[in-house]
């Protein structure tokens, strides 16, 4: 079915000519918008990268959301406080009403939303309000080991529940893609795996950097040439596992003094994860750079990277890891097969397996030339799919498609 994405694209494009002055209006719902996640990046680019001579496009985020998407030129923007990430029964059917009300005045054909809550309540409230193309990106399971077995279990059910009535659901990745469809979410006919695109030629251009590039930063960061740098960029919340991190840091640093681990991102734990710090007194040899701009320069010193997730989707800085050819060590998330080829640029572990990450890092840190090879080993994992063009791309194509279908049925 797939195959015949360009004679329908093209029907799409005639059709399309015969209303020039008609725009499809097209709703995103994401349940909170955070600088620097990956859902919100996933989001943006996708609005960005529309052709606004054929889409009208709208915004909503929640009010959980810490910013607001910027240069999102004739996008207008809407908050939902009451849509928010914890549950909370007056809130949702708040946030449903809200939903159901903007989309019945509004006349969306077609609505994508993004992660757990806007994916329930914004595709409940699309079906209610008579949308005709309901879409849904996953961009991590919402029922991941980590949880109780009932709530899983509700989590499941909810996710089969709201499949029932999405038109066509995108995963990041193809494991994420697997779990659900082995748990009866979906049909496979109704999935599309698309990667989340990222702006990887700055990765590509600090992979390059010169020794003396590579010293002076580390001197802005305050680490020594003589250091070994540990990263892990993650935003500061529980499902990226910082204290497993720190758990193994401290067997890390008792048995390599010269290692320093180096966290990167921002999140309201901070302040619980500095005080754990202080507390083992390991605020010498871990660090926490916060959010930073300039992410690829900070992750190019790194001798290593970590990730501690309890749970994803398909691990960007995964792929940003491997494009600065650094070897890696992840616990065996959904996604990190993908990136991370077992013994070639580098290991996957158990989920919470800290004393197989502290073997796998004793390992790389004593086998310092195995650890660079494996590193460039990496630089051909990462092809063009994972590019933002690529990524717009092919959701565009699947609206023209999904778009294309309905007006079919209307006739």
């Amino acid at each position: 079915m797939l195959g015949n994405w360009k004679r329908e694209i093209t029907e799409f494009t005639k059709s399309s000519q015969m209303k020039k002055n008609q725009k499809y209006k097209i709703l995103h719902i994401i349940t909170r918008w955070m600088a620097g996640g990956g859902a919100e990046r996933n989001t943006y680019f996708t609005i960005k990268g529309l052709d606004k001579s054929k889409y009208e496009v709208d915004l909503v985020i929640g009010g959980d959301s810490k910013a607001v998407p910027e240069n999102l030129e004739g996008v207008n923007i809407v908050k939902i406080n009451s849509l928010r990430r914890n549950i909370h029964p007056i809130d949702e059917f708040k946030a449903l009403f809200q939903l159901y009300k903007l989309i019945k005045k509004r006349k969306y054909c077609l609505v994508h939303t993004h992660l757990a809550k806007a994916g329930m309540l914004g595709r409940f409230a699309s079906k209610l309000a008579g949308v005709p193309v309901i879409v849904h990106t996953l961009h991590g399971s919402l029922f991941h080991d980590s949880l109780n077995p009932i709530v899983k279990f509700v989590y499941k059910n909810l996710e089969r529940f709201s499949a029932l009535y999405t038109t066509w659901l995108i995963s990041v990745g193809e494991d994420l893609k697997s779990r659900y469809l082995k748990a009866g979410v979906g049909k496979l006919e109704k999935y599309s795996v698309i990667r989340s695109g990222m702006d990887l030629e700055k990765f590509h251009k600090a992979s390059k950097f010169s020794e003396e590039e590579i010293k002076e930063i580390r001197k802005s960061l305050n680490f020594s040439s003589d250091d070994i740098v540990i990263g892990m960029v993650a935003s500061l919340e529980p499902r990226k596992g910082h204290k497993y991190a720190i758990e193994v840091a401290e067997e890390i640093i008792k048995r390599h003094p010269r290692v320093k681990f180096l966290f990167v991102g921002e999140g309201y734990l901070h302040s619980i994860l500095e005080e754990i710090v202080r507390k083992k007194n390991l605020q010498n040899s871990i660090f926490f750079a916060g959010l930073r701009r300039d992410v690829e320069k900070v992750m190019a010193v790194f001798d290593i990277l970590i990730l501690t997730s309890l749970w994803e989707g398909l691990p960007q800085v995964l792929v940003q890891g491997a494009v600065l050819g650094k070897p890696m060590v992840s616990f065996d998330v959904e996604g990190s097969n993908e990136l991370i080829k077992e013994g070639k640029n580098g290991f996957i572990v158990p989920l919470k397996n800290t004393s197989e990450m502290i073997r796998k890092l004793d390992y790389l840190i004593s086998s310092q030339k195995m650890a660079k090879m494996m590193g460039e080993n990496g630089k051909e994992i990462v092809g063009q799919e994972w590019d933002i063009g690529s990524m717009t791309k092919k959701t565009s194509e699947l609206y023209k498609y999904l778009l294309n279908e309905n007006e079919k049925k209307q006739k």
